[in-house]
């Protein structure tokens, strides 16, 4: 947009020459959303494996061998799934972590325990990105306009459910105090749905605003070789031309996009 590439209405707003006007630049955001619900341990049960690259004896045992608490990622096991049988791929995402959730700057808490991340991967609803102004240096305006679409949440409570249901089960009651969880696995939709909003955040998977799509598409910004259309030798290479979220996370895609736009080049094509 800095560059007089987009909407041609927002660019002359802002002072902007118009180089192409280019509607789709900035629409079609999407992300990826996630909501943790945590739980501790009766006391005496279950280990806590706190990575800390400050600690010396786990730097060293980690340099030594490969192993120990820093080669071990919280989210030790992932699980996609189905909200619905009516869906088409799997729009729910659960993340298991291995220790009790704790707040950023405060010491963990005294039982061990554990945490799921309830992520929602398919979302209908849609943000944008524009300039605040004409200065580079001014942050841009992100709306990334999450649970806008009333779908959206319905489906997001399923998936919390699912999560309690894990928690309740008799595979996880040994390991599980029902009495610490973070969100009552009697909660009716009102109270989960709040829960949602009071604690969702990013997963950090944004795409869309740049999206790829065929000649007919007036808000496809490259086209299916990732040239800027009508832009001679300009191409993107990154999660922005992804015109829908995948239910996966978006760094392989992005490695693909990249792969692909280089093959494109060295072709000629």
């Amino acid at each position: 947009m800095l560059s007089g590439l987009g909407p041609a209405d927002h660019l002359n707003s802002l002072g902007i020459d118009v180089v192409k006007d280019i509607p789709g630049v900035g629409k079609n955001l999407s992300d990826h959303l996630r909501t943790d619900i945590g739980v501790m341990s009766p006391d005496g049960v279950g280990e806590s494996l706190r990575a800390n690259p400050q600690d010396p004896s786990q730097l060293e045992e980690w340099r030594r061998t490969g192993y120990g608490p820093l080669s071990v990622a919280e989210n030790t096991s992932v699980a996609f799934f189905k909200s619905s049988t009516n869906v088409p791929a799997a729009d729910m995402e659960l993340m298991f972590n291995i220790n009790a959730p704790m707040q950023w700057g405060a010491p963990p808490p005294k039982n061990n325990g554990y945490h799921i991340d309830v992520g929602f991967v398919q979302p209908k609803s849609k943000g944008d990105i524009k300039l605040a102004s004409a200065n580079p240096q001014d942050a841009m305006l992100i709306n990334p306009n999450y649970l806008s679409d009333p779908a959206d949440i319905k489906t997001y409570i399923k998936g919390m459910r699912r999560a309690l249901d894990l928690m309740k089960s008799n595979t996880m009651r040994p390991l599980t105090d029902l009495n610490t969880i973070s969100l009552s696995p009697n909660a009716t939709d009102t109270q989960i749905e709040e829960y949602i909003r009071g604690k969702a955040e990013s997963i950090y998977h944004p795409v869309g605003t740049a999206k790829m799509g065929n000649d007919d598409d007036k808000m496809a910004v490259v086209d299916t070789k990732l040239r800027v259309r009508g832009i001679a030798k300009l191409r993107i290479a990154d999660a922005s031309v992804v015109p829908e979220l995948i239910s996966g996370h978006t760094m392989a895609p992005t490695i693909l996009v990249a792969e692909r736009t280089a093959e494109f080049i060295k072709k000629g094509e």
